[in-house]
C-alpha cells in the first residue's frame, strides 16, 4: 500500500482539514499510510485525529519585503503575493517540500490549494492528485482568467501579471536542471484533477474539462443556539478572528445574529442582545437550515452548503452594511 501526503498550503478555515480527514479515513481503511502537511497545526489537530497519521507544519513564505499586488485579480496575482515573486524564496520552499516528501517516504501527493507543493512534486516526479474549489484551480488557459469580472481587465494586463510569476517559476526550474515552462498554467497541466462543488459554484465563467465532484456534508459541532432576545430574520455569521469589529455592524442590524469565529478571537465582554457568539464549533448544516440568511468571509464550504440549502449568502461586506453606520 502507498504512503500518502496530504498538502494544505494556502487558505483559511477548518473546511480544508474536514475534507482531508474524510478522505484519509477511507485511505487508512484501505490500508494506506497518511501524512498531513498543513498550514495551521492548531486547526488541523482539532479535525484530523492522531490515529489517521503524522501531522507536519507546511513550509510557508516569510515576511514579504517586495511589492505585493494591491488588488487581487487572478491566480497569478495570488501566487505573486504568496511567495512566487522571489526565486530565492520560492526555491527554498520547494526544497523544504521535497525534503518533507523524502523524510516521510511519500509515494503520492494529494494537494489542495498547495501550489508550491505541486511545483516541488512535479520537479521530482511525485504523482499528484490536485483537488479543490474552482478558485484554487484556475482554468487551463493562457493567461489565467480574472476572478474579478467587475474590473473588466484586458488580457494584456492579465498576461503581464502571469509572466512575472512564470519568470520566477522558470528561474527555480532552471536551478534544478529543468527547462522553461511556456506558460504558468503548465504548473497544473496533465494532473488528475477534481473540482469541488459544481459548475454553479465555480469562481470563473469559463468552460471546464475537469469534473466537478460535489462536496460531502462536513458539518459537525453543536446545534445552533440563537439569541434569546432580538427580532427580525435570523442571520448566521462565520468570520475570521480578526473581524471582531463586525460585531458593532451586526448590532445595528434588525436581525437575530448567531456568530461563529473560525479561530480564537478577542470578544467584547458586553454584547448586544441580538448577537450571540458560539465559542465551540457549530453545526453548519443545522445553523444554515435554521437561518434566513448567511454572512461569510468567502469560505467555499459555507457558500456551497448555503446554496444547497437554498439560502441567500451576503458576500460584499462593506458595500452591503456600511449604510447601517451612516
Amino acid at each position: 500500500m502507498a504512503t500518502l501526503a496530504f498538502a494544505w498550503e494556502l487558505g483559511l478555515g477548518s473546511g480544508y482539514c474536514g475534507l482531508i480527514a474524510r478522505i484519509a479515513r477511507t485511505a487508512v481503511a484501505a490500508g494506506h499510510r497518511c501524512d498531513f502537511i498543513v498550514r495551521d497545526l492548531h486547526i488541523a489537530r482539532r479535525h484530523i485525529p492522531a490515529e489517521l497519521g503524522r501531522l507536519v507544519q507546511a513550509p510557508q513564505a516569510g515576511e514579504r519585503s517586495g511589492s505585493p499586488v494591491a488588488v487581487q485579480t487572478s491566480y497569478a496575482t495570488l501566487l505573486h503575493n504568496c511567495g512566487f515573486d522571489d526565486a530565492d524564496d520560492l526555491d527554498a520552499r520547494v526544497g523544504a517540500w521535497q525534503a518533507l516528501f523524502r523524510l516521510l517516504g511519500s509515494d503520492r501527493l494529494l494537494a489542495r490549494h498547495s501550489p508550491t507543493a505541486i511545483l516541488a512534486a512535479r520537479l521530482t516526479g511525485l504523482p499528484t492528485l490536485h483537488y479543490g474549489s474552482g478558485f484554487s484551480i484556475p482554468p487551463a488557459t493562457t493567461p489565467w482568467p480574472s476572478f474579478r469580472p467587475d474590473l473588466q481587465l484586458p488580457d494584456n494586463a492579465l498576461r503581464h501579471n502571469e509572466e512575472r510569476v512564470l519568470d520566477v517559476v522558470n528561474a527555480v526550474r532552471k536551478r534544478r536542471g529543468c527547462g522553461d515552462w511556456p506558460q504558468a498554467s503548465a504548473l497544473f497541466e496533465d494532473l488528475p484533477t477534481a473540482l469541488l462543488g459544481d459548475a454553479d459554484t465555480d469562481h470563473y465563467h469559463h468552460p471546464r474539462s475537469d469534473p466537478f465532484v460535489g462536496l460531502p456534508d462536513l458539518s459537525h459541532g453543536d446545534a445552533p443556539v440563537w439569541p434569546e432576545t432580538g427580532s427580525g430574520p435570523r442571520l448566521f455569521v462565520s468570520l475570521p478572528p480578526a473581524a471582531t469589529d463586525w460585531l458593532s455592524l451586526l448590532a445595528d442590524l434588525p436581525a437575530s445574529c448567531l456568530v461563529r469565529f473560525l479561530g480564537p478571537a478577542t470578544i467584547p465582554r458586553e454584547l448586544p442582545g441580538n448577537v450571540r457568539i458560539t465559542r465551540t464549533p457549530v453545526n453548519f448544516g443545522q445553523a444554515i437550515a435554521s437561518a434566513d440568511a448567511v454572512l461569510g468571509y468567502g469560505s467555499h464550504n459555507l457558500v456551497y452548503e448555503a446554496l444547497v440549502a437554498g439560502r441567500q449568502k451576503w458576500t460584499r461586506f462593506v458595500r452591503q452594511f456600511s449604510r447601517f453606520h451612516k
